[in-house]
């Protein structure tokens, strides 16, 4: 396996990806994600098998618009408080429909 630093290669990895999932709106919790998981996730992914690597990173996703909301709530009602969350357009619109575009009306 090629290593381009002779130290912080993972370090760099998860440098990388969290920098892609913060420009998307998300933060990763590496500290959920073991050391050897990441390990072995890194050889299968470097072997053409990256689901692991996936499940890895999708365990430690985090929507920072939803934490920011809840860290507010809780300032806001007290430790106590049980907000009711709702899930925002972008984790729930895979596709939208535009009526004045529409194709599909055999008008």
């Amino acid at each position: 396996m090629l290593h381009l630093f002779r130290e912080g290669n993972g370090r760099s990895i998860r440098e990388f990806i969290g920098q892609l999932a913060r420009d998307a709106g998300y933060g990763i919790d590496w500290q959920e994600i073991g050391r050897a998981a990441m390990t072995r996730a890194s050889i299968e992914a470097y072997e053409g098998d990256s689901s692991r690597m996936a499940s890895l990173i999708l365990s430690g996703l985090r929507d920072l618009d939803r934490e920011f909301a809840l860290d507010l709530a809780r300032a806001v009602l007290g430790d106590d408080a049980q907000p009711i969350l709702a899930v925002s357009a972008r984790h729930t619109m895979a596709w939208s429909w535009d009526p004045l575009n529409d194709t599909s009306s055999k008008n």
